[in-house]
């Protein structure tokens, strides 16, 4: 049948560095809803009178895309802090050539995407949500 999801994703970066006296703190929280489909089987064998062995298996398929959210960037160094922040940054997915191999990244951008002469091939991020899941386990009941 069908499924509805919330998905919630959350990032925290922070980073210091003693020589130049720079900290930073950067963040992205994103949440976005997704329809998908799932489907399931359950089996269970009596074992005693209350007790039953239960197997259960489900498959669910859904796609998040064009992950949208808030992004914001603290700086702090001896003269002072710097804050930078965009509610519209997206999360993509590229490629990052560089002299000793390219690179699958991910990154949080404006509409805009990632830029320069080593990025190739950027798109918006999809997360997909899909797999089986299978359980085994005991059910009592009095």
């Amino acid at each position: 049948g069908p499924v509805f999801q919330i998905m919630q994703f959350g990032f925290t970066r922070e980073a210091a560095s003693g020589l130049s006296g720079l900290s930073e703190l950067e963040t992205f929280n994103a949440s976005k809803a997704a329809l998908g489909l799932q489907a399931g089987l359950s089996a269970s064998a009596r074992v005693v009178r209350g007790v039953a062995i239960v197997a259960e298996g489900f498959y669910r398929t859904s796609t998040v895309k064009n992950i949208k959210g808030n992004w914001f960037l603290s700086q702090t160094t001896g003269s002072g802090t710097v804050t930078t922040s965009d509610s519209a940054y997206y999360l993509w997915t590229y490629t990052d050539t560089q002299p000793t191999g390219a690179y699958t990244r991910t990154g949080f951008f404006d509409g805009g995407g990632p830029a320069g002469s080593n990025v190739s091939g950027a798109r918006t991020a999809d997360l997909k949500l899909s797999g089986l899941v299978i359980l085994f386990g005991l059910k009592f009941s009095l």
